[in-house]
């Protein structure tokens, strides 16, 4: 390069290269219909409901795929009492094996499961769906069935992360401040019960013992946004940045 026009902005100079002064976001713009603007970064991707949802297999006789409103369903796998699908809940449906969570058209939520055998849902309109087609009750909206990564890796770790940067002339800037620690408890920190009786709750649980097994991390998917100084494509023109390092510490 001419070193007459190599250093341009006194960012440049190795004695004041530009180091990073902000944490990771582990925020970004909402990419769901929720009216909140901004979501976490950090998500569970692998479980197909939420906290106190559940799935089971449309079991109608066919030939009759509707439209009707209630819904023979069998092999129910709910987690929490009262172990059926609650009125309220949305529902959508993977209408073929290994393939992705949809709404129901139109879309819908339960308004009866009878009790206490669960063999029957009730939804607010008529739906067209298949025998065999599996229904997802309060289904989680950032499931994905691709993910290829660890879904345990994190459950037992308190990750945080950092960042440097690598500069054109291999020096390195300082570290940028850590995250929090990338952690949220599975149930979302609810207390929730798995039977009728007292004794089945997680409170009471954590009072005679304090042990409850929902203190695990539920994240297993986590979007790192790095704030940068300028435009990605223009970091070695205004910075001379060639790497950015990604750190990483648990306990």
């Amino acid at each position: 390069s001419n070193s007459f026009t190599y250093y341009t902005t006194e960012d440049q100079i190795s004695v004041a290269q530009y180091n990073p002064y902000e944490a990771i976001y582990l925020w970004k713009q909402s990419g769901t219909a929720d009216p909140v603007p901004y979501e976490t970064t950090m998500k569970d991707v692998t479980n197909k409901f939420m906290p106190g949802g559940g799935t089971a297999i449309v079991d109608n006789p066919a030939p009759n795929p509707g439209p009707k409103s209630t819904w023979g369903i069998t092999s129910p796998n709910f987690n929490f009492y009262p172990n059926k699908p609650v009125v309220g809940q949305e529902v959508g449906i993977i209408t073929s094996p290994g393939g992705p969570i949809v709404p129901l058209t139109p879309p819908v939520t339960v308004v009866s499961s009878p009790a206490p055998t669960v063999s029957s849902v009730t939804f607010s309109s008529n739906v067209t769906i298949l025998e065999g087609q599996e229904l997802v009750f309060f289904p989680n909206p950032y499931y994905d069935q691709n993910y290829a990564g660890d879904s345990a890796f994190l459950e037992d770790k308190f990750v945080r992360f950092s960042y440097r940067f690598k500069f054109e002339n291999n020096e390195y800037s300082l570290v940028a401040p850590f995250t929090q620690a990338c952690f949220i408890p599975k149930q979302d920190g609810y207390f929730l019960t798995t039977g009728p009786t007292d004794t089945d709750n997680n409170q009471t649980q954590a009072v005679s013992s304090s042990i409850v097994s929902f203190m695990e991390n539920k994240v297993n998917s986590i979007g790192l946004q790095v704030p940068l100084p300028s435009a990605q494509n223009t970091l070695i023109n205004d910075f001379k940045i060639a790497e950015i390092d990604i750190l990483y510490k648990e306990s």
